[in-house]
């Protein structure tokens, strides 16, 4: 069950548009993003929680729902699970891997910055208090938030989800007559950010290697102008999920790009670890890369070393 609110369509449409027509879409909806994200909490975003409020209550009426998993991002998911459990009894396990209230970047403009602050540390307390069960990394068990509530909540540390640390990778086994690297994922300009991607995949070295891009956000137009004249680079933009998947499952090695601070992890590369292929990891802190240290086939790129 897919839901997005309308600044996302918006920006899905104009990247799959192009010229500019579809620069001036997206200009639209970074304009309504900033207005809203200025008058209101963009952790709590309405359309949201409310469409998966609707979308748990309709399957219920078919079957019924023994618990609610609540993945950490966005974090209304986790919001939604919390206001099932009020009003249809729900039992709910939260899977949070970030420090929320630290994401500074993600809510440069807000004209109720202290107010929201506060609501928003009160409601993720009581959300967790809250849940059966909490999955939770240690860099959150040692955040403000986690601190005030340690006592009340039931939780469990955990650095792969729920995977068994010594899981076998896949083997090294390309399928094709060069190796498929893929990447799948956003590229948000102050939080994730493709220039290291783009400078490996500029090198002679790598010019006989295929990789496959498949995303969304700020660099659309300039993913795209870099791969025109690149044969063994395939951007596909942004794809369902479908595709997505499909498009993993036929890679021989994913890539994964940290981001440019240690306030969230890229959750693609959970998903990447489930495949059990190899990954490679270009991280930007000595925290990004532990997590990926017990992980049998990983090739780990410091992007502050990339010259």
């Amino acid at each position: 069950i897919n839901i997005t609110c309308l600044t996302n369509r918006i920006q899905n449409y104009a990247s799959n548009v192009g010229g500019i027509r579809g620069k001036v879409l997206q200009l639209i909806s970074k304009v309504l993003r900033g207005a809203k994200t200025a008058i209101a909490w963009m952790r709590y975003e309405g359309f949201y929680y409310r469409g998966c409020i609707k979308a748990t209550k309709n399957l219920l009426k078919k079957q019924p729902i023994d618990c609610v998993i609540a993945a950490c991002y966005p974090f209304p998911a986790i919001y939604a699970a919390y206001k099932a459990s009020k009003m249809f009894g729900l039992e709910y396990l939260t899977y949070i891997l970030d420090d929320y209230s630290s994401a500074k970047n993600l809510r440069k403009f807000c004209l109720f910055r202290k107010r929201f602050e506060k609501k928003d540390m009160d409601t993720m307390k009581d959300v967790m208090v809250s849940a059966k069960f909490n999955f939770i990394s240690e860099g959150f068990k040692h955040s403000k938030i986690f601190a005030d509530i340690e006592k009340k909540v039931r939780n469990k540390v955990v650095g792969f989800p729920l995977l068994d640390v010594n899981m076998k990778s896949t083997a090294m086994k390309s399928y094709h007559d060069v190796p498929h690297i893929v990447f799948t994922g956003s590229f948000v300009r102050g939080v994730r950010e493709p220039e290291s991607l783009m400078h490996i995949f500029s090198f002679k070295q790598t010019s006989k290697v295929k990789l496959t891009l498949c995303t969304r956000g700020d660099y659309q137009g300039v993913l795209s102008q870099w791969a025109r004249d690149k044969e063994n680079i395939d951007y596909k933009g942004t794809v369902t999920r479908e595709m997505s998947m499909q498009i993993m499952e036929s890679a021989d090695i994913l890539l994964n790009v940290d981001n440019k601070n240690l306030h969230q992890i890229p959750s693609k590369v959970f998903e990447y670890m489930q495949t059990g292929k190899p990954i490679i990891n270009l991280y930007y802190f000595e925290e990004q890369k532990s997590l990926l240290e017990s992980y049998p086939n990983v090739l780990q790129i410091n992007q502050n070393n990339i010259t």
